[in-house]
C-alpha cells in the first residue's frame, strides 16, 4: 500500500468536511462520503475517526445484529467556523 503524506491526508479531511457541510445538519454514512471523496471505506473511517477525535464531527451508530452502520455529521462548532470561513 502506497504512504499518502500528511499534508494530502488533511486536503483529504478538508473534502470530507466540505461534505459534511453540504449535508450539515443531516447524517451522511461513511459508505456515502467515501463514494463522494472517492476514496476507500477503510481509509474514510480512518480520517473520519481523526476528526472525531479532534472533536470536529460527529457520531451516530446504528446496530444491525452483527453490523455497525456509522453516521457521521459535522459538529455544530465546526460548521460556524466554515460557514464564517465560506463567507
Amino acid at each position: 500500500m502506497s504512504v499518502i503524506s500528511d499534508k494530502k491526508k488533511d486536503r483529504i479531511k478538508e473534502d470530507i468536511i466540505r461534505e459534511l457541510y453540504e449535508n450539515y445538519p443531516g447524517f451522511l454514512y461513511t459508505e456515502k462520503i467515501s463514494e463522494n471523496i472517492i476514496r476507500d471505506n477503510e481509509f474514510t473511517l480512518s480520517l473520519l475517526n481523526e476528526l472525531k477525535k479532534n472533536k470536529v464531527v460527529n457520531i451516530l451508530n446504528e446496530t444491525k445484529g452483527d453490523k455497525v452502520k456509522r453516521k457521521w455529521q459535522l459538529n455544530e462548532e465546526a460548521f460556524d467556523a466554515y460557514k464564517r470561513l465560506s463567507v
